[in-house]
């Protein structure tokens, strides 16, 4: 079987790559460079360079791979901060192109598509607690309300395509020579190892009054191989004539770690202690984003193999060390 992935250079989108071919899948990528690198795609895949919203380059990989009628679609920028000072760029890259992107792919008959969402969907939960897929959907920012905005017109077109959603909480870890690289850096457990690793001078943990049992925010973290076996795992309900499409899952574990736990644990991983400074929470940042994850154990059979989150940190950090060591940057 064949199947599509956009954002292929991407984090995430190379490392699904990975894991589809390592599961007998071929794959042909689409992604434009803006965020992602060349050099993480797997060889094996065959890749085209474009815009999603380019309908040529679409009718081109149409037109060469006749048979393709799935699209996993990671393309996408994601960053919170930038989406609050750059509304219009989230909206339009988010939704608009993506937009258009499905509108060509149901006219060339594409039959199903694996969507990269966000638990920023859920904006900012009131209760501590796990979030299941029926919560509210309120998203508070500019990146949260452009996932949004394609999952209702996903929801709208499931008569056209069939679809499944994948609302992600914090992925972290790495594949192999596969990891986090984004310029600029502004995931945690990057953030934090790159500190450690003396690549930064400084490191600040942001609100230290949250109503939790640290006072620091807690988050779910997945590994981004699990994250990328859920992928498989969806694919095979496509061909199973399922039930449990057009549906929307959360990928994450059903377990939070506060940020003062993740540098715990990262300092019990590495054996060292961090100088690190405190300040002033973030405005809008949540106190509390786990997932409720039973719907895609129960649906999809889901079963995470790297549920652990020191396993999680020392792959991310041997990706790290390994990447300071040889002097790379993102690109090389």
């Amino acid at each position: 079987m064949k199947v599509l992935i956009t954002g292929c250079a991407g984090y995430i989108g190379s490392i699904t790559s990975q894991t589809c071919l390592d599961n007998g899948y071929e794959v042909i990528g689409l992604d434009a460079f803006y965020t992602g690198f060349k050099k993480n795609i797997p060889a094996a895949v065959k890749v085209y360079e474009g815009d999603i919203a380019d309908t040529d380059i679409l009718q081109k990989i149409h037109l060469e791979h006749p048979d393709l009628d799935t699209v996993i679609h990671m393309a996408g920028f994601i960053e919170v901060a930038e989406s609050v000072k750059e509304p219009e760029k989230y909206i339009e890259n988010n939704f608009t192109k993506a937009k258009l992107m499905l509108d060509e792919l149901i006219k060339l008959k594409f039959k199903n598509i694996i969507f990269s969402s966000t638990a920023a969907v859920y904006g900012m939960p009131k209760e501590l607690s796990a979030i299941p897929e029926s919560s509210e959907l309120k998203p508070i920012n500019p990146y949260g309300e452009s996932k949004l905005m394609f999952e209702e017109y996903l929801r709208e077109k499931a008569d056209e395509i069939n679809h499944i959603i994948f609302r992600f909480f914090n992925v972290a870890g790495a594949y192999d020579n596969l990891g986090e690289c984004h310029e600029p850096e502004t995931h945690l457990i990057p953030l934090i190892l790159d500190f450690a690793l003396e690549q930064r001078k400084s490191f600040a943990l942001f609100g230290t009054d949250y109503p939790s049992h640290d006072g620091t925010a807690v988050r779910d973290y997945i590994h981004v191989r699990d994250l990328a076996k859920a992928h498989v795992n969806a694919l095979k309900e496509f061909s199973n004539s399922s039930a449990n499409l057009n549906q929307a899952y959360n990928l994450g574990y059903g377990k939070g770690f506060s940020v003062k736990e993740i540098i715990e644990n990262i300092e019990k991983v590495l054996a060292l202690k961090l100088d690190y400074e405190r300040k002033d929470r973030r405005p809008g940042d949540p106190a509390y984003l786990v997932a409720s994850p039973e719907k895609a154990k129960v649906k999809l059979s889901f079963e995470p193999d790297f549920n652990n989150i020191e396993k999680i940190i020392s792959d991310a950090y041997n990706h790290r060390k390994l990447f300071w060591e040889n002097k790379l940057s993102c690109k090389s």
